[in-house]
């Protein structure tokens, strides 16, 4: 799983593009000057998109130990967020909740630190390959992202899937060259070997380039990359 940039391009990361181009719109439902909690920050890639609020972030920092955690505000655990009650009128979550063991816990304190009225706004990934070990434990269908929400005490406003079947497909070509070392071992079978690997690597990448342009054909109903949430407090909660 690539490293969270602004620079992601839909040619090379459709996925995080996706999540980028979501974080940007839902940025904007923040209100000038408020709070806004990043749970799960990392290295506070997304703080340029909260100019003119109050932007906390807050992450474990135990995810990856190439990342620079030293922007953090707060080193925390999300299952005990270190906030007063109604503290924040955004709350940012992405690519965080498959990497908590209690998700429900999580959601909840979320829920706690929310102001009534406020955004959640939630990404997770679908299909992505096991990342951050030994912290990633879930994937999430809409139906289980739903059932949390609601016992967590949110309304989902929208939910809706980045990338699809071609997306995915395209994704897993550019990704081939990594399990298939071309290198040359001194063996009976090297020399058949090389060329056949060398054939396989070249045909991927051919066939990546037809698949990229099939990705317009995508439904997010069918093998999505991500999902991508936008919830609020459930009214009388």
């Amino acid at each position: 799983m690539n490293k969270p940039s602004l620079q992601a391009r839909s040619s090379e990361d459709a996925g995080r593009h996706a999540v980028n181009a979501f974080v940007r719109d839902a940025a904007a439902r923040a209100p000038a000057g408020g709070r806004v909690l990043d749970a799960g920050a990392g290295e506070c890639v997304y703080r340029p998109f909260f100019e003119g609020r109050r932007y906390v972030a807050i992450d474990r920092g135990v995810g990856d130990r190439a990342w620079d955690y030293g922007r953090l505000d707060a080193t925390a655990d999300l299952e005990r967020i270190p906030f007063a009650a109604a503290s924040f009128e955004f709350v940012l979550c992405t690519e965080t909740l498959e990497h908590v063991a209690r998700p429900a816990v999580v959601l909840a304190e979320l829920r706690r630190v929310l102001k009534p009225g406020g955004t959640l706004a939630l990404t997770v990934p679908f299909l992505h390959p096991v990342h951050q070990a030994p912290h990633d434990y879930y994937r999430y269908t809409p139906y289980g992202l739903r059932h949390l929400l609601g016992q967590a005490g949110f309304e989902v406003e929208g939910l809706s899937a980045a990338g699809g079947f071609f997306t995915f497909l395209h994704l897993q070509l550019g990704d081939l060259p990594s399990h298939l070392p071309l290198g040359v071992k001194a063996s009976a079978g090297s020399l058949l070997g090389w060329p056949f690997r060398a054939f396989v690597r070249a045909s991927a990448a051919l066939l990546r380039v037809a698949v990229g342009a099939l990705r317009r054909l995508d439904s997010g109903d069918v093998r999505p990359l991500h999902y991508l949430v936008l919830a609020h407090p459930s009214k009388g909660e």
